[in-house]
């Protein structure tokens, strides 16, 4: 049970999960809204016309930028518990660099400062002191951002060729077939590439919008005010027609379940009916938003959707991905229980790798599981998953604690959020790029605003060392 000394601001505490103190930089809790805008920026940067060989560069910005706040920030407050399996994981990441079949040391190396800069956020995010007031502006943003790229992604459906993108380098290199693969074909007989949004990859709209279309959900339920209220409820159906036309079928599941999920939480909250209304209009918005997009999109938008429901969901999963999975447990564990070495797969091959050697060239990793074997074995598998586990019980824990007021909804969504991207690790590599590093940017946040919630609520019964780590709050 936290005491009165525990929570004293003048007295300084370093507990187990803490590094000792440092003569580093002091950083206000603002510099995490900071950083989200210059990851944005970043990305934004990818799309500008011949910026050529400083692709490399912005690419991996926004990581390092993430290992420069790990340097930076003062470490104080609690770690998130997945802060253990996650140094874990690193230690088992730092000992794959010398596996024998790792790529290359420059590869394997790259590969390693990668992961180090992905879980970063959850040492340097607390040393922010984030309150629930800068997690709510860190989701508005993203929340616009999203927003503003499913608004793109539905520009690119209407007027094919104008608010385009330029193609990512890494698909054209793939072939005429594979950008052909990519297409979708309008009523008009127009072939035009899904919506890229504010990407260069077609259909990586689908992203930016499955963030409008949760996030929003969160806006409707928080905001005090009706101006934002109606703009969060009119984007719904914007958001849900880019995810129609992106044919980004795993990505528009995953998206309405996890809304259901969020609407489950209300109701798991006891708020009736808030669960109620969040029902009808899901209801309202999921058929509205279909009938528009089948107008635009035609056959292309029917037929991909009632794909999910001619066969069986585990053979349409099979046939797409689940295949990957299966080669990662019968043909890939056995061979490589322990790894195969860093370097061998993703951009980090792509950009630094040297496949001359029929040993260690690149092996091809579709999904995050295969990912994960590849780079560290069972061990890795073993330290991230039990990561997540912890990560989605503390959202789900928030979520259903009435002390934290609004926190608590904000928990309930980005429970389900954790809930997407955790399915999504089963049709592609999500924690290994942008996603992965805003994961848990926004998981460290959350868990911040809710232990400073608490304190500075002192409420009678505060959680205890058992429930949220050893590692006190200043």
């Amino acid at each position: 049970m936290l005491t009165r000394a525990d929570v004293a601001p003048a007295r300084p505490v370093v507990s187990s999960l803490r590094t000792p103190a440092l003569p580093r930089t002091s950083f206000k809790p603002d510099w995490l809204l900071i950083f989200a805008i210059f990851e944005i920026l970043t990305q934004l940067a990818l799309l500008v016309p011949g910026i050529g060989p400083a692709r490399v560069f912005f690419r991996t910005a926004s990581f390092a930028a993430s290992l420069i706040m790990l340097a930076l920030v003062q470490p104080r407050g609690r770690f998130h518990p997945a802060f253990i399996p996650a140094a874990g994981a690193m230690i088992v990441i730092g000992i794959s660099i010398f596996h024998p079949t790792t790529n290359s040391w420059l590869s394997g190396v790259a590969q390693a400062v990668l992961y180090l800069a992905i879980f970063a956020p959850l040492v340097w995010v607390p040393g922010l002191g984030v309150t629930t007031k800068n997690l709510r502006r860190l989701l508005l943003v993203l929340w616009a951002f999203g927003l503003l790229s499913a608004v793109f992604g539905v520009l690119q459906v209407y007027f094919p060729g104008k608010f385009q993108p330029n193609l990512s380098a890494a698909i054209q290199s793939y072939g005429d077939w594979y950008v052909e693969d990519l297409k979708i074909t309008l009523p008009s007989g127009e072939r035009i590439l899904r919506p890229m949004g504010l990407t260069d990859s077609p259909g990586g709209a689908a992203s930016g919008a499955s963030y409008a279309m949760l996030l929003g959900l969160g806006l409707f339920c928080t905001s005090r005010r009706w101006g934002m209220r109606a703009l969060a409820l009119l984007m719904l159906p914007t958001s849900l027609f880019c995810l129609y036309v992106c044919q980004v079928r795993v990505t528009l599941v995953v998206s309405l379940l996890s809304a259901l999920l969020f609407v489950f939480l209300m109701g798991l909250r006891g708020e009736l009916r808030r669960m109620l209304l969040l029902v009808a209009i899901l209801v309202a918005v999921l058929f509205g938003s279909f009938a528009w997009a089948t107008a635009v999109g035609g056959s292309a938008v029917t037929n991909r959707i009632s794909s999910l429901f001619d066969e069986k969901p585990g053979n349409v999963y099979y046939s797409n991905r689940g295949h990957f999975l299966e080669d990662t447990v019968n043909v890939l564990l056995p061979k490589y229980p322990l790894g195969a070495g860093l370097g061998r797969w993703g951009m980090m091959n792509y950009y630094f790798g040297n496949n001359d050697n029929p040993d260690t060239k690149d092996i091809w990793a579709e999904i995050q599981w295969t990912g994960w074997l590849l780079d560290g074995g069972v061990p890795l598998v073993v330290f991230y998953s039990a990561a997540l586990a912890l990560t989605m019980w503390i959202a789900v824990r928030c979520a259903i604690d009435p002390r934290v007021g609004e926190l608590s909804i904000w928990s309930a969504l980005l429970a389900s959020y954790n809930i997407s991207l955790l399915a999504a690790t089963f049709n592609n590599p999500i924690f290994i790029g942008q996603s992965g590093l805003e994961f848990w940017i926004i998981n460290a946040a959350l868990y911040c605003a809710y232990v400073n919630e608490l304190v500075a609520r002192r409420t009678p019964r505060m959680l205890e060392t058992s429930d949220l780590g050893t590692a006190r709050p200043t």
